[in-house]
């Protein structure tokens, strides 16, 4: 015989459980997606750039300097003779001589800027005034490079330099020109498209990675 005590833990064990009663579940609360949003934009990092140079555009670069030759016109160009022929008074006239052509640089180069830019504006306002189908075809159309005739270097070669200058300032002005040149072969590329001399930083730093193992695979061999 069960004893009284046994009663309200049989209650307790049939009674009805609220899971089982015919009332409706509470809905499920709707997951919030404007912090869902926060959270990605928040996980979304900023995009580093650093400069980079294409090897395609300094390929004229690479190739000048493992030439024997262009490398040492440059170098004899840049860096100072080891026996020098000149004077300390050659010296001091080289140098008066440069400040004086500096001055006169600079006042050439303020005429010239001030030219240029009022030849500029009247270009500007050329195209501006041109007929609708001509106006188009003006803004669409690339510009062109000079012709080779008619840089400096080819319509003053004889007049001026060949007929005033001697052999060895020659030599020593066709080093520059190519030292200016081999310095930044890509100055037209970069004006025109500025985005490819930009480079994500962790691209750069897995290339350098990659050159670092050739250099290392390089150096086993």
């Amino acid at each position: 015989m069960l004893s009284s005590y046994t009663i309200p833990i049989l209650a307790a064990i049939t009674r009805v459980s609220p899971a089982s009663c015919s009332l409706p579940m509470r809905k499920p609360a709707k997951p919030n997606k404007d912090k869902d949003r926060k959270k990605a934009q928040q996980t979304v990092g900023i995009t580093r750039y650093v400069p980079y140079i294409p090897p395609s555009l300094v390929s004229d670069t690479v190739g000048a300097l493992k030439d024997r030759e262009s490398l040492a016109a440059v170098l004899d160009l840049v860096c100072s003779p080891v026996a020098p022929a000149e004077s300390s008074e050659d010296r001091a006239l080289f140098q008066r001589v440069a400040e004086a052509y500096r001055t006169y640089q600079e006042a050439q180069n303020e005429r010239y800027l001030e030219r240029e830019l009022q030849i500029r504006g009247n270009v500007l306002e050329a195209i501006h005034n041109l007929p609708e189908h001509l106006y188009d075809e003006a803004v669409r159309s690339e510009s062109e490079h000079m012709p080779e005739t008619l840089t400096f270097q080819h319509a003053f070669r004889v007049q001026l330099v060949e007929s005033e200058l001697s052999d060895f300032e020659i030599e020593k002005l066709d080093a520059y020109r190519l030292l200016m040149y081999l310095r930044f072969p890509y100055l037209d590329v970069k004006a025109k498209q500025p985005g490819l001399f930009w480079l994500e930083e962790k691209k750069a730093i897995s290339r350098q990675k990659q050159a670092s193992l050739l250099a290392r695979k390089k150096k086993v061999r």
